[in-house]
């Protein structure tokens, strides 16, 4: 009687995700994590930031643009590789040109030094008409005298990553006018 006999060896060879590219907005930070899969546990990862720092674990802090790069190795010292890319939005310079008026006057108040790319959501304040605007350059005019704020928020969503990431960066910049009322003469302060 013949006996076949198969050996199969099948061999786990560790595998990576995609490489990535997200976005975080200036001043934030964004957690990596490193997603190596088959091996033999245990997985040790070291990561490599852009500045060259080496940190070891499955996660790290990302805060500034650039490649980061991980390595996966598993007890039986096969290894795999990964990279994570990262674009920092950086937080533009904005300048709110708003002069002060009289009651009732209309007056353009307008946004400077926005790039291209974002959202604008403007708030004039109480009195004021219209209250709320979404362009760059807006016209308003308030019934009521006093010191009104006025706040804009620009807004850019940054999309595309090979994983769906994505960014929603928001910044806030606010002013004042002072709206008179006319009391005699040619003009109102």
């Amino acid at each position: 009687m013949k006996h076949l006999f198969f050996i199969l060896f099948i061999f786990f060879g560790l595998t990576v995700q995609a490489q990535e590219t997200s976005f975080i907005c200036a001043g934030a930070t964004k957690i990596l994590t490193a997603n190596a899969t088959g091996g033999t546990a245990p997985i040790t990862y070291t990561w490599t930031s852009p500045s060259a720092v080496v940190t070891t674990g499955a996660t790290v802090t990302a805060n500034a643009t650039g490649t980061y790069t991980w390595t996966a190795t598993d007890v039986n010292g096969c290894t795999a590789a990964g990279t994570h890319d990262i674009t920092i939005e950086a937080n533009p310079t904005v300048t709110l040109n708003a002069v002060g008026s009289c009651v009732g006057s209309a007056q353009t108040i307008s946004a400077t030094g926005v790039p291209a790319g974002y959202t604008y959501a403007w708030n004039f304040g109480s009195g004021a008409t219209p209250a709320t605007a979404t362009s760059p350059t807006a016209s308003v005019s308030y019934s009521t005298s006093g010191t009104k704020t006025i706040t804009l928020d620009i807004t850019r969503i940054q999309t595309g990553s090979a994983n769906g990431c994505s960014a929603t960066c928001v910044w806030t910049k606010t002013t004042t006018v002072v709206i008179g009322t006319l009391t005699g003469g040619s003009s109102c302060n």
